[in-house]
């Protein structure tokens, strides 16, 4: 078969006995560079240097290690945010409630209070109870823990469960799941306790905003 190999500076040229190519391999030399493939379609390869390619994945992998670096921190601050919970710090620091406490946590993040009651059941229903390790859920990511709360809080995590939420995208973790796929994300609302997603909810905030799932 006879391959059009486009490079990156557009131009073309016929390549004959090309062997099966792989994102990675290298192509072939030329000007004294190496030209990989970093994306394959039908007939066609698109190309880039060997430089750029090494930048390109150096750059990925700097960035897959600072996600590995952040659910960790996340984690960590599940655990930090239970035990300031159960301990009531809120009193201690003479605070008018956990809420308030964690308004003022100032965290970088929309729906705090949200986002930390998860972070708190995820912690307590998943580590604590259900026995999960730190490294196992690092793996996971703290998105699709959130999604196994619902069988953490009922006592019914199992290890196949944790095999496929290590292994599944977000997705196809849903689907196994059972959750609702029609739906657009923006149109269900997931509770912060215990993970469920529902559809056509409406809430209103403590500001008095109404806040409709409904689109």
């Amino acid at each position: 078969m006879t391959l059009k190999i486009v490079h990156s500076d557009s131009t073309e040229e016929e390549a004959s006995e090309v062997p099966t190519l792989k994102e990675g391999d290298v192509l072939m030399e030329k000007q004294g560079e190496y030209w990989m493939p970093v994306k394959t379609s039908e007939n066609r390869l698109q190309c880039v240097t060997g430089a750029s390619y090494t930048q390109a994945f150096e750059t990925q992998l700097h960035i897959k290690q600072l996600s590995q670096t952040a659910q960790k921190s996340f984690l960590l601050m599940a655990e930090l945010l239970h035990e300031a919970k159960e301990r009531k710090d809120w009193v201690a620091l003479e605070i008018g409630s956990f809420q308030e406490y964690v308004d003022e946590l100032h965290l970088p993040v929309e729906n705090s209070y949200s986002w930390v009651t998860r972070l708190i059941a995820i912690h307590r229903d998943i580590k604590l109870k259900s026995g999960v390790n730190d490294t196992v859920m690092q793996n996971i990511g703290v998105s699709k823990l959130t999604r196994l709360l619902p069988e953490a809080r009922k006592g019914e995590l199992t290890p196949e469960r944790i095999a496929q939420a290590m292994t599944l995208s977000d997705k196809d973790l849903r689907i196994e799941l059972g959750h609702k796929m029609g739906e657009p994300e923006e149109c269900s609302i997931t509770c912060p306790e215990c993970g469920r997603q529902i559809f056509g909810a409406r809430f209103v905030n403590k500001k008095g905003k109404d806040e409709s799932a409904v689109s």
